[in-house]
């Protein structure tokens, strides 16, 4: 999403978001006040995340009392974790945060030897796989 305005000729900031991808992507404009929300969420520590893997049913049993995550009602995602989800065969939350987290590692241990180093998405992106829960 990206702020357009907050200038002499547009003094009210707008912001818009793409909907889709490339030339055909559509601009929408997001009414911030409304559309946007603060959410906490009660969720397990991100060690008990990683320890998970790709065990649907350990994903399932989770303490989810552990932490209080805050965060908005969306969240962006980067071209890497775009293309899981739009793979992904299932999109109920947990098949989501179990594809996600194995992408993720998988992208950062196969860019992990580049020079200069990546980023890391685990480091980076590890909200996305809470904001599964």
């Amino acid at each position: 999403m990206e702020g357009l305005g907050a200038s002499l000729s547009t003094p009210e900031l707008i912001c818009i978001a793409l909907s889709g991808f490339g030339c055909d992507a559509t601009p929408v404009e997001v009414d911030v006040e409304v559309t946007l929300g603060d959410i906490n969420l009660k969720m397990p520590t991100w060690d008990e995340f990683k320890g998970v893997g790709d065990n649907m049913d350990k994903f399932k049993a989770l303490n989810m009392e552990i932490n209080i995550f805050k965060l908005k009602n969306v969240i962006g995602l980067p071209p890497t974790m775009v293309d899981a989800f739009l793979e992904s065969p299932a999109k109920d939350p947990a098949s989501l945060a179990i594809t996600f987290l194995s992408v993720m590692l998988n992208y950062d241990n196969n860019h992990n030897a580049e020079d200069p180093p990546r980023q890391k998405l685990m480091d980076e992106f590890k909200h996305l796989i809470q904001f599964c829960c």
